[in-house]
């Protein structure tokens, strides 16, 4: 379409925004019944709509596409005019992460006007009506609403993986719109020079932009005051640029992250909507171009990873694998699968297109007769493949030939326009539209509308390329003769005939040679994402966000976490394969046991521990003779129960010790190199780390909080698959922190990384060794796990099937103390206490090693325990004051926009609960004792509990850049200090101190630390 009709006028692109357009949710409720008001869809939370919009997403894809119609037909292309009178377009629909679709579409626009054609003033005028990244007054709150919500952009990871903003935020503030141009009659030097003046100019404006003292609401003179920059300073530096051509709108500096719209299509449309007028030729061909190909590139690079996982294997297994991954791994969200099979169009455009096979006849495919035909025909006859439209253009004069004598040429007829420059009523008369062809193939109908012409350019064979050209535009009866017409070459006769050739060309070919260089940097250098990036911003930062998060509209929605202090890996919610192999390359390189140690632990096991070594050892032994007879392993649930110090953990280290040296003898004939078949496990990182193990999350890869279970994407499943499916033991550590609804959950993924859909197995036919104490307390925010689970599903679950623990679960309970074994009456007291069953000796004795804080012996360096947050909160912070050091006060960075719903405004929480474990303000000074709240790196110990003092902050003025702390285990951060970067930048502090960066979780950025106890200088 570029091609023949020329560079279009806008990009534009449109999002659906199906959680806040009441119409659907209504719709879809309306088929099951139920009849609700806007007002009611309104007030109903985000999980509410997505169940509505889950249990029937035929409706909702029909929705988008029956409202994209309309809004085209009676809008974009209506009286209105919206954005100029709509001439052409195409529409190509595509669909996020999170499995809704948008709209990308190329419009052309009638006399609109033209780069290097038009004066630039009517550009700028023509851009200035129609596109605008003001924010309304309150005179208009809906439409400010809209804007707010809808066109702003909020930083976050996803944008900033190189440093700066890949979506080109914030914008500079210009007092005009303007196109940029680069510098011209300038000698390298000279260009030089006069691009480093204008970025000098602009940083000087960023800087005080991006200085927090600068209010919001500051004036571009205000501002340009500010930074010592002269307005005419500033406006020439701006029209600078050392890329190809870009428009700078006219903005206020409170506008620089406001995506540019049209308010008559945002009002309408009411979602985010991305529109950007088309200066560049090459631009605008290279992100068509590139955009075609941009809907398969998941399955590409599906395959590429698969390849990179087999390196190594010979071919036949690399080529199982390909194709295991091209059959099962399309991930199609719900409302795709419905456009698909309802062959609702995921592509429109306002001309049909017709191909023009320019092959020899011996290279074109034709179609076979229908086979009644064929069957009447004699045997000799050779007219066995029908008409085809070249056929029909070849034969397309006869009784119907022009008066002069002339023939069109192919694209000509097939386009159904003339080539002699005649008005519609002349060429009525010349060209009846009704033509009769010659041979009896029938009657040809002249099109009211041009078609787009397609066609094969040869690029190799410069003979079949002067061929080609030579049938498309030079009129002919017969290709096997009139297309040399006597010329010893098709080379020869084109020369001959070129100024007729090009002219025609002319026709069909408007941008060749633009189109031509894109296409070739296309096939040399890939996709150019960043143009996308520049041409919709909006839609490609959702799409990045939500890649990221690995949303999607099917799976399960996660509830506000309740826990203060959350086991939260950043891996846990990467989506990256590279991660997820390297969390469990790190788990299957640990030094193991040695035997000196090994034989140490064996011989000093009582005879209750010896007893559950044995059994363990028998089961691997008839785990081996399963697998040699290919049958499946037998499995076992065991709880392992005792209170403190009756030798649990030395249990299972034994158990986990004896299943790899039994089972690894079986790799390469059951067991790959890098397959797991136990995991060693805990529900926290400070269990964890102790263990020397995974935590349950990080290993299973279990969302963060919430009671219903969240799927996994294909994608990552497969690469658990790869290393867990042939997993045979998990040992759980801490298990009463296991609540029900996580016994749950890890049945549930199990059952999905081992690929068993038997209703009547558990955990995926994995045999479970739970370790704990029940005596302890309960699970925050979850029920016991010998409770009834709290969601939904889990309750029809254990209903049908019964419970997970109390149905599965064989307890073991070990009762001699081997931690208090030389003092029996304080083992006693202990296990008193745990049954809540203490004496009044019992009681009497805690009470005489109470001491009170006036003691001389009250140890004041000692953690103190307190009831809740806000007890412990005042007290560190009271202490804090009395260090002697500068006391910093670091609020979190909040990119107030939720992922789910798109909207930019809404409620942060300011509870560490409501963001895992990452507090609103943290304050802090050097030496304060702090803890870390979160599971930054559990290999490394560098978890939540872990405690740590504060030796260095890095800041400018009161902005914190660097927090470095030491912990107290010489153990922990072992990995982190030897990456350190900061050894040479801090002569002056230990080389064992380590940078606590800030993390992310969802729309909440901080340091997860918090303050413990007093530290070492206080006065």
């Amino acid at each position: 379409m570029v091609r023949q009709l020329g560079i279009p006028t806008w990009f534009l692109t449109l999002s659906a925004a199906d959680m806040q357009w009441p119409e659907v949710i209504r719709s879809i409720a309306h088929q099951y019944g139920t009849y609700l008001t806007d007002d009611d869809v309104k007030k109903m939370s985000w999980e509410e709509k997505c169940k509505w919009l889950r249990s029937y997403p035929v409706t909702a894809a029909r929705q988008f596409d029956h409202r994209l119609n309309l809004f085209f037909k009676e809008y974009i292309g209506g009286k209105g005019h919206p954005i100029g009178e709509l001439q052409d377009y195409m529409i190509r629909i595509e669909f996020q992460a999170r499995g809704s679709p948008h709209a990308h579409t190329i419009l052309w626009m009638k006399n609109a006007p033209k780069l290097g054609v038009d004066e630039d003033a009517e550009i700028i005028n023509f851009i200035n009506e129609h596109q605008s990244c003001a924010i309304p007054d309150n005179s208009d709150e809906d439409m400010r609403d809209l804007v707010l919500s809808r066109q702003k952009h909020v930083h976050s990871k996803t944008c900033r993986r190189a440093g700066s903003c890949r979506f080109k935020f914030p914008h500079p503030p210009s007092m005009e719109t303007i196109i940029a141009r680069q510098p011209s009659d300038m000698n390298p030097a000279a260009v030089a020079t006069e691009l480093k003046t204008k970025e000098d100019v602009l940083r000087k404006v960023r800087t005080i932009m991006e200085d927090k003292t600068t209010p919001q609401d500051i004036s571009l003179e205000h501002l340009l005051r500010r930074a010592k920059v002269h307005p005419q300073e500033y406006q020439q530096a701006l029209k600078l640029t050392k890329s190809r051509e870009p428009i700078i709108l006219r903005r206020n500096p409170s506008e620089t992250d406001i995506n540019q719209y049209n308010p008559k299509i945002l009002k309408l449309w009411r979602a985010n909507m991305d529109i950007q007028f088309i200066l560049d030729p090459y631009s605008c061909i290279m992100y068509i171009t590139s955009y075609m190909l941009k809907s398969e590139r998941a399955m590409s690079d599906l395959l590429q990873k698969v390849l990179e996982e087999s390196r190594g294997e010979d071919l036949k297994s690399k080529l199982r694998k390909v194709g295991s991954a091209f059959l099962n791994n399309r991930e199609v969200s719900a409302q795709e699968a419905v456009y698909r099979l309802l062959s609702l169009p995921l592509q429109r455009k306002s001309r049909q297109v017709v191909y023009v096979n320019t092959a020899t006849k011996d290279k074109r495919v034709s179609m076979l007769k229908p086979r009644h035909v064929l069957e009447s025909m004699n045997d000799d006859d050779d007219d066995i493949f029908c008409t085809s439209a070249l056929d029909r253009a070849t034969y397309n004069t006869g009784a119907s030939d022009p008066p002069d004598g002339g023939t069109d040429h192919i694209p000509d007829v097939l386009d159904g326009r003339d080539n002699n420059g005649m008005n519609d009523k002349d060429r009525i008369q010349r060209y009846p539209r009704v033509i009769k062809l010659q041979n009896n193939l029938g009657n040809m109908k002249r099109r009211r509308q041009h078609c787009i012409i397609r066609f094969h350019k040869e690029t190799k064979n410069d003979e079949e390329r002067y061929r080609n050209l030579l049938m498309l535009y030079l009129p002919w009866r017969d290709e096997e003769v009139d297309l040399k017409d006597g010329f010893a070459s098709y080379k020869d006769h084109f020369e001959h005939v070129i100024d007729t050739v090009r002219a025609n060309e002319a026709m069909f070919s408007i941008n060749a040679d633009a189109i031509d260089a894109a296409y070739n940097d296309l096939l040399r250098n890939g996709p150019p994402e960043d143009i996308w990036h520049s041409i919709a911003p909006n839609v490609e930062f959702e799409q990045a966000q939500q890649q990221a998060e690995g949303l999607t509209v099917g799976g399960e929605m996660s509830e506000e976490d309740q826990r203060e202090n959350i086991d939260l890996t950043p891996q846990s919610t990467s989506n990256h394969r590279s991660e997820l192999h390297a969390r469990f390359t790190a788990e299957l390189n640990k030094v193991r046991m040695s035997s000196e140690e090994y034989r140490t632990m064996m011989r000093s096991l009582n005879s209750k521990q010896m007893e559950v070594l044995r059994f363990h050892r028998k089961w691997c032994k008839d785990t081996i003779i399963a697998l040699k007879h290919d049958k499946p392993a037998p499995q076992y649930t065991i709880f392992l129960s005792g209170p403190g110090g009756v030798g649990k953990s030395h249990i299972f280290k034994l158990v986990h010790h004896e299943t790899l040296r039994l089972l690894t003898p079986l790799s390469g004939r059951y067991f790959d190199p890098n397959d797991l078949p136990v995991l060693l496990t805990a529900f926290t990182g400070t269990a964890a780390f102790g263990i020397n193990g995974m935590t349950l999350h990080s290993a299973l890869s279990l969302g963060c909080g919430g009671k219903e279970y969240q799927p996994l994407s294909s994608d990552k499943l497969n690469t658990l698959r790869l290393r867990l499916g042939k997993l045979k033991l998990l040992i759980i550590d801490e298990v009463s922190m296991v609540g029900a609804d996580i016994l749950y959950h890890v049945h549930r993924r199990l059952q999905d990384i081992c690929g068993n859909s038997d209703p009547d197995t558990r955990f995926g036919g994995v045999s479970i060794l739970a370790v704990g104490d029940m005596f302890q307390l309960q699970p925050v925010g979850q029920r016991h796990v010998f409770s009834e689970p709290s969601s939904d599903y889990a309750k029809l679950h254990a209903k049908i099937k019964g419970s997970l623990w109390e149905e599965n679960f064989r307890m073991i309970e070990l009762t001699e103390s081997m931690r208090q074994k030389e003092d029996q009456d304080f083992a006693n007291l202990l296990m008193r206490v745990r049954r809540a069953a203490c004496t009044e000796s019992d009681m009497n004795i805690l009470k005489s090693r109470v001491i009170s804080k006036t003691n001389p012996c009250y140890p004041t360096e000692a953690l103190l325990v307190f009831r809740n947050n806000k007890e412990a909160d005042e007290h560190n912070l009271k202490h804090l004051t009395k260090l002697s050091s500068k006391v910093f006060e670091i609020k979190a960075i909040d990119t107030k926009k939720d992922l789910r719903t798109g909207l930019t405004n809404v409620a942060i929480s300011t509870k560490p609960s409501g963001n895992c474990g990452l507090r609103e303000v943290l304050s802090v000074a050097v030496g304060a004792r702090v803890m870390v709240t979160v599971n930054v790196d559990v290999s490394d110990g560098i978890v939540n509990g872990a405690f740590a003092t504060v030796v260095a902050i890095d800041s400018t003025g009161l902005d914190v850049q660097t927090i470095l702390v030491k912990f107290d285990s010489d153990w922990v951060g072992k990995q982190a200090i030897a990456n350190s970067q900061y050894k040479q930048a801090y002569p002056g502090v230990k080389p064992s101190c380590i940078a606590i960066s800030r993390l992310n979780h969802s729309h909440h950025r901080h340091r997860p630390l918090e303050l413990t106890e007093l530290g070492e200088e206080a006065e």
